[in-house]
């Protein structure tokens, strides 16, 4: 793959006049390669980040660019050949195949009113053999549990061809054996040099990955070049309660856990 950067240029955004800001003259960048977490307690501006990015939201002041293209200034079927956005989960009344459904994505590069090739076709069972979800391409997304329904969402943003996911919240609704199975697949992903950002409530899924950090506070948002550079005070203080920090020669890595309970422990 070729090379690619995400650059964000000191943007800021508030839903409306006399609001705070979200955040405020933020900048930073991704490239091919790199895993972004976006970590916070609910309400401090992960999943509105993710939405200025696709522009979704219009930011007040600022420029995003993809490869040096201004994403606010390009249509919807340009901006979708350079960042795809999958959703927390896909809803459980679709009637489509997967296959079929994962082929779609390919229209919001071409077209609302056009309709997916044999090229879309092949590319979307290269897809299906890659996230080993093959077996699955005659059935309904209705029928499938929520974990296969979000390695689709992850597949149809894969068709867009892009070299940017966005991803809010991928484990949220998931049982452990489908969290390690998602995150197995950003790390494949990683490794293919997709750049990948992500929002999550749980620091350990930042240590898995050992992906860089976005703290997003509430109105900024530090980031680091490594989860290792984040402390244990420094989380204590986002999520305000006890937590553990710690190397674990069981696992051979760095863990985050909650202590214990009981203890009223809450961090100011």
């Amino acid at each position: 793959m070729d090379s690619f950067e995400l650059s964000v240029d000191s943007i800021s955004f508030s839903y409306g006049k006399g609001e705070p800001n979200i955040f405020t003259d933020l900048s930073f960048s991704v490239k091919a390669g790199d895993t972004l977490a976006l970590l916070g307690r609910n309400g401090v501006g992960k999943s509105t980040l993710l939405s200025c990015l696709m522009c979704f939201q219009q930011v007040q002041s600022g420029h995003i660019y993809c490869n040096g293209i201004d994403l606010g200034s390009v249509s919807i079927q340009e901006r979708a050949k350079l960042i795809a956005f999958v959703p927390q989960i896909i809803g459980a009344d679709i009637a489509y195949t997967v296959r079929d459904y994962i082929s779609f994505g390919a229209t919001l590069r071409t077209g609302m009113f056009s309709s997916p090739g044999k090229k879309e076709f092949q590319k979307t069972d290269s897809i299906l053999e890659m996230l080993g979800i093959t077996e699955l391409r005659d059935k309904p997304c209705r029928d499938l549990s929520g974990g296969q329904r979000q390695l689709v969402a992850i597949g149809r943003a894969l068709l867009q061809d892009t070299r940017l996911l966005l991803m809010d919240e991928p484990t949220s609704a998931l049982d452990i054996r489908n969290q390690v199975i998602v995150l197995e697949t950003i790390e494949q992903l990683r490794t293919q040099g997709y750049a990948i950002i992500f929002t999550t409530h749980v620091p350990e899924q930042a240590l898995l990955l050992n992906s860089r950090v976005g703290l997003c506070r509430g109105g900024t948002i530090d980031f680091y070049d490594s989860v290792n550079d984040v402390t244990v005070e420094v989380l204590e203080r986002i999520y305000r309660t006890k937590l553990s920090l710690f190397y674990s020669e069981t696992v051979q890595r760095t863990v985050c856990v909650i202590p214990q309970l009981g203890q009223k422990g809450e961090v100011l």
